[in-house]
């Protein structure tokens, strides 16, 4: 039970993503918003990873590490980042929730993982409750700009999907907080020389820094330690199914943080969300659905 809870915290931190990113990238850009969100992460975690003794550990895979800090973070972040210009939250996790699917297939394809039958089922349950809680709020001009931004969160979520099926195979004894920490402070490292062409012309606000530093301390560097601990012991496909969770908290949160207009379909997509993880996560089973009912 442990797992399934902190797979619930994982995806009610990571809710908060979208809303900070909105709010802070008019003001830092793409790129330098992804620098200061890794940068703040990444010194949030250097000092558990020095005092749990894990910095042999961290060095010792460094270069693994990189790897993934710059597939799993720093590319797909300003990818992200790029469409939250053009494109309304709404869109973003949407496309976000995408990544379960790539996971899957990746996941079988070169982990030779079992997906159970019944777990296709909330693979699309999931994705259909993403539909109808967002499907109102998805309309905008098909411009080219509008499908780049589509491309470069689709290319994201793939990026995602093949970062987390090789963090399962290859650092199967390696420590959340070394993932974590390392892959934030490498993506820091190789984001830093291209922030500074994209230095902020004018002053940033109060309430943009606040965003940056909850984006960093919060969504990213503890929602990362969650993440790696989850692919290690529920799998790949289970920890990117947090994007489903993730959607139905971000448009609770858009609705009473930004005053987003509610919808009905709220209710409706955010149960057959919840339905869905819970067949992910294996809280319901077949035959545990039998015994409620015999």
């Amino acid at each position: 039970m442990k797992n399934q809870i902190e797979f619930l915290l994982m995806s009610l931190i990571w809710g908060f993503i979208f809303i900070f990113i909105r709010q802070a990238v008019p003001y830092f850009g793409p790129i330098l918003l992804i620098f200061f969100r890794t940068l703040f992460a990444g010194l949030a975690l250097f000092p558990f990873i020095l005092a749990k003794g894990l910095w042999p550990e961290l060095k010792k895979n460094k270069f693994p590490i990189a790897f993934v800090g710059f597939f799993n973070s720093a590319f797909p972040f300003c990818l992200f980042t790029y469409a939250s210009v053009t494109l309304p939250a709404a869109a973003l996790v949407v496309l976000n929730a995408t990544s379960p699917f790539f996971t899957t297939l990746l996941s079988v394809l070169y982990l030779k993982q079992k997906f159970e039958w019944f777990q296709t089922f909330g693979l699309f349950f999931g994705v259909a409750g993403v539909y109808i809680l967002m499907g109102e709020k998805l309309g905008h001009n098909f411009d080219s700009t509008f499908l780049l931004s589509v491309f470069a969160c689709l290319l994201a979520c793939f990026s995602y999907g093949c970062m987390a099926v090789y963090s399962r195979k290859k650092f199967a004894q390696t420590s959340p907080w070394v993932l974590s920490g390392g892959t934030q402070i490498f993506s820091a490292g190789v984001l830093f020389f291209p922030s500074l062409f994209f230095l902020p012309k004018a002053p940033i606000p109060f309430s943009a820094w606040l965003s940056v530093l909850a984006l960093g301390f919060f969504c990213t560097a503890y929602g990362y330690v969650l993440y790696f601990r989850i692919i290690r012991n529920l799998g790949p496909v289970v920890a990117v199914s947090a994007t489903y969770v993730q959607t139905f908290v971000t448009t609770f949160l858009a609705i009473f943080l930004l005053k987003e207009p509610f919808q009905p379909s709220f209710f409706l997509g955010g149960i057959l969300i919840v339905f869905g993880s819970v067949i992910i996560l294996k809280i319901l089973t077949p035959s545990s659905f039998l015994r409620f009912f015999s």
